[in-house]
């Protein structure tokens, strides 16, 4: 796979980076690139690559493909996945759904007590539980928040 940097994307000034799902190249938009976490390049560089290797346009399986390569690798890993598709995809509501399902499915398979509680709450919203939970549900989210928040404010504090 070949990386060329260019200048920017004055088509597209704000996305970071394009594949070429036939080929593999991959062009950064070096302008953008610049005003990334170093977590969000590394995100952004597997997720072009899934373009490819997945032979896919479809933005939510290239985010999947990035995730696969990327959760719990690093500590925050799933929690900088989550930030990072918030960044490149300026809050897409059905990426950030997916993002939000996905980092909460790893983490729940794992032990997490809250994501297992969070994805009943999906369960519950989508009508295959009962829904009387909904109130537990955004509680559940909001501790999740919160905590997140000070685990962040303590490893940058």
């Amino acid at each position: 796979m070949k990386i060329t940097y260019l200048p920017d994307f004055p088509e597209r000034p704000t996305n970071p980076a394009r594949t070429n799902v036939r080929t593999g190249e991959i062009e950064i938009n070096a302008k953008r690139w610049k005003q990334l976490r170093p977590e969000t390049r590394e995100y952004v560089l597997l997720h072009e690559i899934g373009h490819y290797k997945e032979k896919t346009f479809d933005e939510v399986a290239a985010d999947r493909y990035a995730l696969r390569h990327l959760a719990l690798k690093k500590p925050y890993s799933l929690w900088d996945y989550y930030q990072s598709v918030y960044e490149v995809s300026y809050g897409n509501p059905e990426r950030m759904a997916a993002a939000q399902y996905d980092t909460l499915k790893i983490a729940a398979e794992n032990g997490s007590k809250e994501a297992k509680q969070l994805l009943y709450g999906y369960a519950a919203a989508d009508g295959s539980e009962d829904q009387s939970n909904w109130i537990y549900y955004v509680l559940a989210i909001l501790v999740l928040a919160v905590t997140v928040y000070i685990i962040k404010f303590k490893k940058h504090g």
